[in-house]
């Protein structure tokens, strides 16, 4: 976690206090930003995700050392995930339910906030699942652009994620 040739100053408890702050800090911007009016724009939403998801990797970088910096990004969009099903789909599923089964009318709000959350959590899969993979290939987070190249593969895998969902939509 803590690499002295990366940053000397910080100790083990303070990495364990940086790392945990940044998940929650992490989750509270990236929840603020989705209860705002950006979540109407897509495009200036991601863009504003994908600039904070960047500060956030160099920042870790100047932390920690480059492969916890690394799996610490996959730690912070995972538990993101985990909070979008544990915090809004599900809590909304359980509200929708709830009103069907008592024949009440339900807010289709409920509905849209979790069926957003659900897409971002579909979307950023892919790029979970390879930085989850990605201490096998050092030659990733092990160059001094690592976080430069994080960001890239986010945009890549992030694509190929909405390809596949509109060619699923197609069949």
């Amino acid at each position: 976690m803590v690499d002295k040739r990366v940053n000397e100053n910080i100790t083990p408890l303070m990495g364990i206090g940086i790392s945990v702050l940044s998940i929650i800090g992490s989750w509270l911007v990236y929840d603020f930003i989705c209860k705002s009016k950006l979540i109407n724009n897509k495009i200036i939403f991601s863009i504003i995700l994908l600039i904070i998801g960047g500060i956030i990797s160099f920042g870790l970088t100047k932390i920690f050392g480059s492969r916890f910096a690394f799996l610490s990004v996959g730690v912070i969009l995972g538990c993101i995930m985990f909070f979008n099903v544990f915090f809004v789909i599900v809590p909304n599923g359980k509200n929708i339910t709830a009103s069907a089964l008592n024949k009440k009318d339900f807010d289709i709000n409920l509905s849209n906030r979790a069926k957003t959350r659900s897409v971002h959590n579909n979307i950023i899969t892919f790029l979970v699942l390879f930085i989850m993979l990605s201490g096998h290939a050092s030659f990733v987070w092990s160059s001094q652009h690592n976080w430069i190249i994080l960001l890239f593969l986010a945009v890549i895998l992030g694509f190929i994620r909405h390809f596949f969902n509109l060619k699923a939509k197609k069949n």
